[in-house]
């Protein structure tokens, strides 16, 4: 009898597959393999974002027309919609917490050029985390229809601000 009882844990084991076809409620799933490939942003002028996003911050526009524009993010698409209902504003509710954050390798740097581009920060560059060796500096800012941006970078304990 145990001979028996061993062989069927033994194919029950082997085959646990068997048992989530007769009851899809206790399979679980495959984990897939989730990638962010874009982040919507609705805005009220199309063409006002574009060029604040291509030309202030150096974004390449992968294409565009007039409802929608697609900018290279360097791996994360970043996608401009202007909705076509009749204020043409955006929904603040939620998506005014929303930030969306540039990782760029050298913030300095970034921070600097991006004020000579015109872009007016809300907050300053300030560190936000460190690892002990490393501090993490972030400063946030804004775009045309309110969405909060921000660019953050590690730098080493000696050079933080």
């Amino acid at each position: 009898m145990r001979a028996v009882l061993l062989g069927l844990v033994g194919i029950a084991l082997a085959t646990p597959a068997l048992g989530a076809r007769e009851d899809p409620a206790l399979a679980s799933p495959p984990s897939p393999a989730l990638r962010v490939g874009g982040v919507f942003l609705r805005v009220a002028d199309l063409k006002r974002s574009v060029a604040f996003y291509s030309d202030r911050l150096d974004l390449a526009v992968l294409f565009a027309n007039d409802e929608l524009a697609a900018l290279d993010g360097k791996g994360v698409m970043l996608l401009l919609e202007q909705p076509q209902d009749p204020d043409g504003s955006p929904n603040t509710g939620l998506a005014g917490w929303t930030e969306v954050v540039f990782e760029v390798p050298d913030v300095k740097a970034t921070h600097a050029a991006l004020l000579r581009r015109g872009v007016e920060f809300a907050t300053p560059l300030r560190a936000v985390t460190s690892d002990g060796k490393r501090d993490r500096l972030a400063a946030a800012f804004h775009d045309p229809d309110g969405h909060i941006l921000s660019i953050t970078g590690w730098v080493s304990r000696a050079s933080a601000p």
